[in-house]
């Protein structure tokens, strides 16, 4: 270590050098922590010498070291959090929290109010930008009915040392949903088509609109097939939203297998829908159609919607919704080698061909509510 002959006391320089390190790791150090940066400990702040001056330079460069890999892994580096919009009612005292979160690889959630407290079970992880937590009270089995307020925060020694929340939000648990209103109407329809072999086809779309004050919830939808005698034609039915993600579907795991419907040739598909109020939302029921079509060629059915399992006290609409007719054909080919979903046709898999399908719901649940 050089003594710059700039003062005439080179202690005094070290000194002020001492303390300025010393301030500059201690200020970063809080933004480090939260960022996952550890090893940072002062011990020159009240003890300025030659050897703890080059160790405060030391810490800055590892400081600095730090940042630059944080900032190379994650370039933007913006922190958010968002709590769903859906889950601030709750007809559960142990509610379920769920939300996204950006640049954060874990969150921490508590609940307060009504001399309640709850928090997540420990750090709850951050997977692809969404964390779900339970959360239980500490003294007692549920939550009574009332306002709570949820706070995020980055981890639970956040949250211990009193650092602000990333985000705060109002939660109500009501005791039971009385003014649940669900109106379900047939949307513009599908054109009738060819069915051919392998292909996914878009049959009934309907719209189902909140028309009351609270969220509702659709658990399942009941689909009917139009033709009792093309029940074996389908491998899966999917009910997809207008972004053509599915939020529910049933399927059976092989081709040459039992029937999707039942001796009534329903089906009864469990869904994950959640609408809060005002909300609107078209579905599509979609058929994946058998590889080998030869015994339903020429034969026309539809899927029409007959009813719905929903957590609203009233549905309002018409049942049943009715969209296209297709007719079955098996020597158009749109899906196999070397043809690979064409003339406008998805494909149901990739590998078609090799005539199975993995089942995603053996066993649809039954519906409690029908319109």
């Amino acid at each position: 270590m050089y003594d710059w002959v700039i003062s005439s006391k080179p202690y005094r320089m070290r000194k002020k050098l001492g303390v300025i390190a010393a301030g500059l790791v201690m200020t970063a150090a809080p933004f480090l922590v939260s960022a996952q940066i550890t090893g940072l400990t002062d011990t020159c702040s009240t003890n300025v010498t030659e050897a703890c001056l080059q160790q405060e330079i030391q810490l800055l460069i590892k400081i600095l070291t730090q940042l630059l890999a944080l900032r190379n892994a994650n370039p933007s580096g913006q922190v958010s959090v968002s709590i769903d919009t859906n889950a601030l009612v709750s007809t559960s005292g142990t509610p379920t929290m769920t939300g996204s979160a950006s640049n954060l690889s874990q969150v921490y959630v508590t609940l307060a109010g009504n001399n309640e407290f709850g928090h997540s079970q420990g750090n709850v992880t951050v997977v692809n930008g969404r964390w779900s937590a339970a959360i239980a009270p500490l003294a007692d089995s549920s939550f009574p009915a009332g306002t709570y307020q949820i706070a995020v925060y980055g981890s639970a020694s956040d949250a211990n040392a009193n650092r602000a929340a990333l985000t705060v939000a109002n939660l109500n648990i009501v005791t039971q949903v009385t003014s649940g209103t669900i109106a379900v109407s047939s949307a513009t329809q599908p054109a009738n088509t060819i069915a051919p072999q392998g292909a996914v086809l878009q049959f009934t779309k309907f719209t189902l609109t909140n028309t009351g004050s609270w969220p509702v919830t659709i658990d399942h939808v009941t689909v009917q097939n139009n033709n009792a005698s093309t029940d074996g034609a389908f491998v899966s039915v999917v009910v997809d939203n207008s972004a053509g993600n599915s939020l529910g579907g049933a399927s059976r795991a092989d081709q040459s297998g039992t029937s999707l419907f039942d001796a009534t040739h329903d089906l009864t598909i469990p869904t994950s829908i959640t609408l809060p109020p005002g909300a609107v939302q078209t579905l599509t029921i979609a058929g994946n159609v058998s590889a080998n079509l030869s015994t339903y060629a020429g034969q026309t059915t539809g899927l029409s919607l007959i009813a719905l399992s929903t957590s609203a006290s009233s549905v309002q609409g018409t049942l049943p919704v009715t969209g296209a007719t297709d007719t079955f054909n098996a020597s158009l080919n749109v899906c196999f080698p070397p043809q690979t979903a064409v003339y406008g046709y998805p494909c149901w898999a990739s590998t078609v061909s090799t005539g199975s399908l993995v089942a995603s719901n053996p066993n649809p649940i039954s519906s409690s509510i029908v319109a």
